[in-house]
């Protein structure tokens, strides 16, 4: 039996899924569907070379632990502080948004452009359907938005 957890989008929630259980010795990789990570935390670049966030134009902690995340985040040059004028210090990702998705990838094992079409339990495994081929693991945690995951 795979011990190996699927996680099942490359956004903020999938990245910090994965790096908690990755950080307390658990073996995950992360399939995402996109050519990009970040999920809402995006950042698209056009034919003509520029580039653009969608989603989150930027990040407030709300608690003490997310809040040091940041600032080391920061101290690595992937997010950057930003003053709102209104005395309330917020984060954005720097050179874009999904800064912070690639400071939380970093050493995970994301597989991008890997589309999950199906999940089911078999046996003691749970298997997913990525890109046509079947693949088996220990655990399934989906963080894909309400829409997408009902068409699994």
């Amino acid at each position: 039996m795979s011990d190996t957890i699927a996680i099942i989008g490359a956004g903020m929630a999938g990245l910090t899924c994965a790096r908690l259980l990755s950080d307390a010795g658990r073996d995950v990789v992360v399939l995402d569907k996109g050519r990009g990570i970040g999920g809402r935390l995006a950042t698209r670049r056009t034919d003509i070379g520029v580039q653009f966030d969608h989603g989150a134009q930027y990040i407030s902690p709300k608690t003490e632990e997310f809040g040091k995340l940041l600032l080391t985040a920061e101290q690595d040059g992937y997010v950057a502080l930003w003053d709102d004028g209104q005395g309330d210090d917020h984060f954005v990702g720097t050179p874009g948004m999904n800064g912070l998705a690639k400071y939380l990838a970093q050493g995970l094992p994301v597989r991008q452009k890997a589309l999950v079409t199906a999940v089911w339990h078999e046996g003691d495994e749970w298997q997913l359907e990525v890109d046509g081929a079947q693949e088996a693991f220990g655990t399934v945690v989906c963080t894909k938005p309400h829409p997408q995951t009902n068409e699994l």
